[in-house]
C-alpha cells in the first residue's frame, strides 16, 4: 500500500511527465505529445523508441504518448509523423530548441478538408489576419 504523501509524489511525477522535464535527465531532448487510438499506443511507442533510441511514457491507457527523442536537426519529425499517420493519430512538438521549432511544423498537419475548414473559421473571426499570425500554421503568417 502506498501512503498518502508517497502516492501524491508518484501521481505528481506522472502528471508532470517528470522524467522528461527540463531539469531531468532528458531535459535537452525534443519532446513530442502524441495522441492515438489506445490499442495502437503500445506498438507505436515501442517502434518510436526502438527506431530513434528515445524514451516514451504512456498515459490514457496508451492513447497519449510522451516521446523524448534524441536531438536531431528536425526533431525526427518525418519519422514521427510517418508513424503517427500509420496509427491514425496526431502529434505536437512540445519542446525543442527555437531553431528547430522555426523549421518544423509544431502541430500535426491537418488533412486538406479540415485545414480548409479551419482556415475559413479563422478567417471569419480574424479577416485581417492580425491575431497571432503564424501561431498555429505557417500559412496564416502572410
Amino acid at each position: 500500500m502506498v501512503e498518502d504523501a508517497a502516492s501524491q509524489a508518484i501521481w505528481s511525477s506522472v502528471r508532470d511527465v517528470q522524467p522528461f522535464a527540463a531539469n531531468g535527465a532528458l531535459g535537452a531532448w525534443p519532446v513530442w505529445r502524441i495522441v492515438c487510438p489506445p490499442a495502437s499506443g503500445g506498438a507505436l511507442g515501442e517502434r518510436l523508441s526502438r527506431d530513434t533510441g528515445g524514451d516514451v511514457i504512456y498515459d490514457w491507457g496508451g492513447g497519449l504518448i510522451w516521446a523524448a527523442l534524441p536531438p536531431r536537426p528536425d526533431a525526427q519529425a518525418a519519422l514521427v509523423r510517418q508513424r503517427i499517420n500509420a496509427a491514425s493519430g496526431h502529434a505536437m512538438l512540445l519542446r525543442a530548441p527555437e531553431e528547430i521549432r522555426r523549421n518544423v511544423e509544431v502541430f500535426h498537419p491537418q488533412p486538406g478538408g479540415l485545414a480548409a475548414l479551419s482556415e475559413r473559421v479563422r478567417h471569419s473571426f480574424d479577416p485581417k489576419s492580425i491575431l497571432n499570425r503564424g501561431r498555429m500554421t505557417r500559412e496564416s503568417a502572410t
